[in-house]
C-alpha cells in the first residue's frame, strides 16, 4: 500500500462527495420513478471507484470507473431523449442533460486513457479539462435549480462540483508545468 504521503486525498473526496449524493438522492426514488435506481447505481460504482483508488493498490479501477460512468450516461440518455424529460432543471430546455451526457462520456474515455497509460498526454489532458468543466457546469447549475423541496440535494451536488474543479485545477497544473509536489510540501507539512 502507498505511504499517505503518496496519496492522492482528492480521490478520497470524491468517493465521499459520490457516496453522499447516492444516499441522499436515493431518499427520491419512488415507485412511479425507480430510473432513478439506475443513477444511484452509477454513483455506487463512482464511489466505489474513487475509494479504491485512495484505500488500495486495485489497477482494476478502471473498470468501475468506466462502468459507474455508463450507467449515469444511461440514465441522462433515457430520460432525456426517451422520455423527453428534464432531470430537475426548472428551464425547459435539454441542454444542461447534454452536458452532462457529454461530461459522462469524457470521464469514460478519462478512464480509457488511463487503462492505456496516455492520461498525461496534452491532448487527453485537455479533454480531461473540458469533460471537467463540463461536470462543473452541471453540477453547479442542478445544485442552484433545486425546489424548495429537493435542497437536501445542493450540499452533495456542489461537493461534486468542487470535486471536478479540484480535477480541473490538477490538470492545468499538470498541463502547465507546475510541480505538484512543491506545492504539496509547502503547504501540506
Amino acid at each position: 500500500m502507498s505511504s499517505v504521503e503518496d496519496k492522492n486525498y482528492i480521490y478520497l473526496y470524491g468517493g465521499l462527495s459520490h457516496l453522499l449524493f447516492l444516499i441522499v438522492f436515493s431518499s427520491f426514488i419512488q415507485a412511479k420513478n425507480t430510473r432513478r435506481i439506475i443513477l444511484v447505481l452509477g454513483h455506487f460504482f463512482i464511489s466505489l471507484t474513487f475509494l479504491l483508488r485512495f484505500f488500495t493498490e486495485y489497477k482494476n479501477f478502471i473498470i468501475t470507473g468506466i462502468i459507474g460512468h455508463s450507467i449515469v450516461t444511461i440514465f441522462f440518455i433515457l430520460t432525456t431523449i426517451l422520455d423527453n424529460m428534464k432531470y430537475r432543471i426548472t428551464s425547459d430546455k435539454h441542454i444542461f442533460n447534454f452536458i452532462c451526457i457529454l461530461g459522462q462520456i469524457g470521464m469514460i474515455l478519462h478512464y480509457i486513457t488511463i487503462g492505456v497509460d496516455r492520461e498525461n498526454e496534452n491532448i487527453f489532458m485537455i479533454m480531461n479539462i473540458i469533460t471537467c468543466i463540463l461536470l462543473i457546469t452541471f453540477y453547479y447549475n442542478v445544485a442552484i435549480k433545486q425546489t424548495k423541496k429537493d435542497r437536501v440535494l445542493i450540499y452533495p451536488l456542489l461537493l461534486l462540483c468542487i470535486l471536478y474543479m479540484l480535477f480541473t485545477i490538477e490538470t492545468v497544473m499538470k498541463f502547465t508545468g507546475v510541480d505538484l509536489t512543491i506545492i504539496k510540501d509547502k503547504y501540506l507539512n
